[in-house]
């Protein structure tokens, strides 16, 4: 069976440092999630980054997927500044 991927309402975004992370959760079946971020600079809005993690270790709950979607962002752009 095919779950819809969300629609851009369900997009969460963050501000961190000069950037903007979209996360979003995708349903793959009843009770799982995959994770999905999107990352712009903040200045120009170009995007820099965007990642699906793995369906393979999906997460339980949409919030779950997109709290690890934004800690996963964070830590690239600490990665980046260093």
């Amino acid at each position: 069976m095919n779950y819809p991927v969300p629609a851009a309402s369900d997009l969460v975004t963050f501000s961190y440092r000069d950037y903007l992370l979209s996360c979003d959760a995708a349903r793959i079946a009843p009770g799982q999630f995959q994770a999905h971020v999107v990352i712009a600079r903040r200045a120009d809005l170009c995007i820099v980054a965007s990642r699906f993690f793995s369906s393979t270790q999906p997460f339980e709950t949409d919030a779950a997927a997109v709290e690890y979607a934004r800690t996963w962002a964070v830590d690239w752009i600490d990665q980046l500044s260093n």
